[in-house]
């Protein structure tokens, strides 16, 4: 009965496919038959191929060898949907991660043959992360997922949960634990996270994502450095970027909405020099720029990897981005726009550049002419 049960379909197989196939008939052949005619083979959860048996009565903590192994084939031949700026482009940074992380094909299809061995894990597939609460004692439920998910944290988080199914004594290691469906779960849901959050990484990235900045209460855009950093977490009900450290939680962007990164940031190739244009100021060297720009501006612009540019941003919006983190607060809408200018001191602007509230420099009357 089992022989002919290996064998079926494997020319349809891909390579993981075939080396799950190869990996049950070896357990299998390991097992021997079955001693009485009413035997049927099980699975242990959580051990993988090493938890196959024959059982004579029924246990409720055995599982089908069966249906376990249709659900692994099912999954490995699952591929991921595809993913891309246009598709996400407009939607809140929630519903696309639902749309296109947890909802995935490949992720689901993974997360129903983890699920068939372990139950408490089924609402991380509908969008609910696990983490710690007291003190690591134990963990919880929750909507907020982080920017930086590694596989062998995920497979931490599934063992806590089998801990709780299966004995000590009969918990697999971590070799054992890769033949089932906890380590292909974690790495496509790790995976899949991964791409999903690169689409906003480096300064090169094809989206952003736009929100109220909470310090200041003002829309501006999520520094693509923010997806890279450690303890960013998005959650997924709110729409909120949050930072976690030392066990407290800071909601540092609200309301985040994705789009595609414009044109603009791509510098217009250089034209050959013409006659002297009055209406283009000489860009001036850094020794000779406009003072009072404080070290702190230069400073922060650097950190931002605003130094060679705003980009697509007004001085204004740049100005909201830094001020919380100036040497004095800045706070107020006065403050907010000194600091603006104080930005455009910095810039020397280029003709066309956005300035928002800013008047730039060179449309400024001198003091000879204010005085006429």
């Amino acid at each position: 009965m089992w022989l002919a049960y290996v064998g079926a379909n494997m020319s349809d197989h891909d390579e993981e496919t075939a080396a799950l196939e190869t990996e049950w008939k070896a357990a299998c052949e390991k097992l021997g038959t079955r001693l009485f005619g009413n035997g049927v083979l099980v699975i242990v959860p959580g051990l993988g191929l090493n938890g196959l048996d024959w059982a004579y009565d029924f246990r409720p903590n055995l599982l089908s060898a069966e249906r376990w192994m249709e659900l692994g084939r099912n999954a490995l031949a699952t591929n991921h949907c595809e993913l891309n700026a246009a598709d996400l482009s407009g939607k809140s940074i929630g519903e696309a991660f639902l749309e296109f992380v947890i909802r995935d094909p490949k992720v689901q299809a993974y997360g129903q043959w983890l699920c068939f061995e372990c139950r408490p894990l089924a609402p991380l597939f509908v969008g609910q992360y696990l983490y710690l609460v007291s003190g690591g004692a134990s963990y919880q439920m929750g909507h907020k997922w982080p920017a930086l998910l590694r596989i062998d944290r995920l497979e931490g988080l599934f063992r806590y949960h089998y801990a709780c199914m299966v004995t000590q004594e009969r918990h697999s290691t971590a070799s054992a634990m890769a033949k089932g469906p906890v380590y292909h779960a974690a790495k496509a849901l790790a995976d899949r996270n991964s791409m999903f959050f690169d689409l906003l990484r480096g300064r090169q990235s094809e989206l952003v994502a736009d929100g109220i900045y909470k310090a200041t209460g003002q829309d501006s855009e999520v520094s693509e450095k923010q997806w890279s950093a450690s303890g960013r977490w998005v959650d997924i009900e709110s729409s909120n970027l949050i930072n976690k450290a030392n066990g407290t939680e800071d909601v540092l962007y609200e309301r985040l909405l994705l789009r595609r990164r414009t044109t603009a940031l791509v510098a217009a190739p250089p034209t050959q020099p013409t006659a002297p244009d009055l209406a283009k100021p000489a860009k001036v060297s850094r020794a000779r720029r406009r003072r009072p720009v404080s070290d702190a501006v230069a400073d922060l612009l650097r950190a931002e990897g605003l130094d060679c540019g705003p980009g697509n941003q007004t001085y204004r919006q740049i100005a909201a981005r830094i001020a919380p983190r100036m040497p004095r607060p800045y706070t107020t809408e006065t403050q907010i726009e000194a600091l603006a200018k104080m930005v455009a001191r910095y810039y020397a602007p280029e003709p066309g550049a956005s300035t928002g509230n800013v008047v730039p420099l060179k449309s400024r009357p001198s003091a000879k002419n204010r005085k006429k």
